[in-house]
């Protein structure tokens, strides 16, 4: 079992480093915002507005070209910094799963140990502590799945 958690845990870790490495820097929003602004108008009287000359201009803004440099700077480190977040929550993950087998091995243990038993107060003592245990298994899979959630988050965060 661990091993089988230990393995998909590897293959979610690629899976979203994946994502997160596919992602583009340019967006086409960004680049959209290189086209010209296009007015169009007559300068003229009202009675000769029919027979005036229609102008046109374009306009472009330099400031998109620095807007969108930001913008590619912010999406370069978001990617880096989602990269770092994915390596440490593998981590966290894997030393979540290490401590939940533990925790497994020492309740299999209790069990054994509650077996051989026969006073009824060290069996209450006994089952009060294998309580405790299932209690933390829970709360360290509850950890655990919160990890992979907080991956996800940055793998959509990123492609955004």
């Amino acid at each position: 079992m661990k091993k089988k958690e230990l393995k998909e845990l590897g293959e979610k870790l690629v899976e979203a480093k994946t994502r997160v490495k596919k992602t583009w820097n340019f967006r086409a929003g960004d680049l959209l915002q290189l086209l010209p602004t296009v007015s169009v108008g007559r300068r003229s009287p009202y009675e000769m507005m029919s027979t005036a000359e229609t102008y046109v201009s374009l306009s472009i803004s330099t400031n998109q070209i620095w807007d969108m440099n930001d913008r590619y700077d912010k999406r370069d480190a978001l990617r880096t910094k989602a990269l770092r977040q994915i390596e440490t929550n593998g981590f966290i993950i894997r030393k979540y799963i290490d401590r939940k087998y533990l925790l497994k091995d020492r309740l299999w243990k209790f069990t054994q140990i509650k077996k051989s038993i026969d006073n009824p107060v060290d069996i209450t003592t006994l089952d009060e502590k294998m309580d405790e245990l299932k209690v933390k298994i829970q709360e360290i899979e509850i950890g655990i799945e919160k990890a992979y959630a907080e991956i996800e988050y940055l793998c959509v965060d990123v492609e955004k």
